[in-house]
Order: C-alpha cells, then sequence, then structure tokens
C-alpha cells in the first residue's frame, strides 16, 4: 500500500534474536513495515503487516534479527489517518542451556549455536568457586557448539557464561 503519513524509526540489533515489532496500543489504523539499507533506493524489505494476526487494526511483524544490523521501520496509518502511535520492539534472545553426555572417557559438552557469546566455563568446588575458561576450543556440530572433555579424577562443575 502506498505511504501517505509514514514515521520512521532506525535500530541496531545488539544480537541476534527473533524481534516482534509492534503498533499495539495505538489509536489508528497502522501499516508496519521494517527493513535494511541506508537509503531509500537501497532498502531491502523484511516484514510487513497491515492488520495484527491476532486481530485489530494495529501492526505486528516477528522476524530473525542479526546482531549489528541496522533495521529501518517504518510505521504508516491506513487512510492518511492522523494521530499517535505506540511503537515496541521485543528482541528475544536465546538462552544458552549447556547438555553433557558420557562418550568413552569424555564427556561432551554442547549447546545451540545460536545462542551466541558464551564462553564454557569450569570449577572444582562450588561452596568457594574459581571459575576458569575450559582451554577446548568449541567446534560447530550441525546447530551446536560442542568440547570434549577428557574426564580426570575429582569433580567439575560446568557452565555457559555471558562474554
Amino acid at each position: 500500500k502506498p505511504a501517505t503519513r509514514s514515521v520512521w524509526w532506525s535500530w541496531t540489533a545488539p544480537e541476534s534474536g527473533a524481534v516482534t515489532v509492534s503498533t499495539s496500543g495505538t489509536g489508528i489504523d497502522t501499516l508496519l513495515g521494517v527493513y535494511t539499507g541506508a537509503t531509500l533506493a537501497s532498502l531491502v524489505p523484511v516484514a510487513s503487516n497491515d492488520d495484527d494476526p491476532e486481530g485489530g487494526s494495529t501492526s505486528r511483524v516477528t522476524f530473525r534479527a542479526e546482531a549489528g544490523t541496522e533495521y529501518q521501520i517504518a510505521v504508516d496509518t491506513f487512510g492518511g489517518e492522523a494521530g499517535s502511535i505506540k511503537l515496541s520492539l521485543m528482541l528475544e534472545i536465546p538462552r544458552a542451556s549447556l547438555r553433557v553426555e558420557l562418550s568413552g572417557k569424555n564427556l561432551v559438552l554442547s549447546w545451540l549455536a545460536q545462542a551466541t557469546g558464551f564462553v564454557l566455563e569450569a570449577t572444582d568446588n562450588l561452596a568457594t568457586p574459581v571459575w576458569t575458561q575450559v582451554s577446548v576450543t568449541p567446534v560447530m556440530v550441525g546447530e551446536t557448539f560442542s568440547v570434549k572433555v577428557p574426564i580426570s579424577g575429582g569433580s567439575k562443575i560446568f557452565r555457559l557464561r555471558r562474554q
């Protein structure tokens, strides 16, 4: 639908994840578009919506944002109607969950690759923990990061920590 009275915002994704942009709570009929690109001539559509899929005349889109990418968000009104716009943006950052498996005399620790920015750490004692980064470099296996750690005497506690 042609733009008649649009308002534009720029937003740079701080991390990768699913983003929902909505005009819910706005008292006028909205149209919503999300683009990448720095100029009007170079805009590439990412997502758009006229009426919220759950009903109503406000708009809502969900798309996967990539960390560091700048998005242009356009809100227009149906038929050039004037009024205030309420824009909300919610970024869902994937939580890291550590999976542990036994493989011979090794522990295989893995987590989803989409949960970026984490380091694997270990300690011998939770009462007075001294966390140190595991020296084995994670390997990408399918859609997960994986680390194989030899089982040695004593116990180890592992965690993922966001850098």
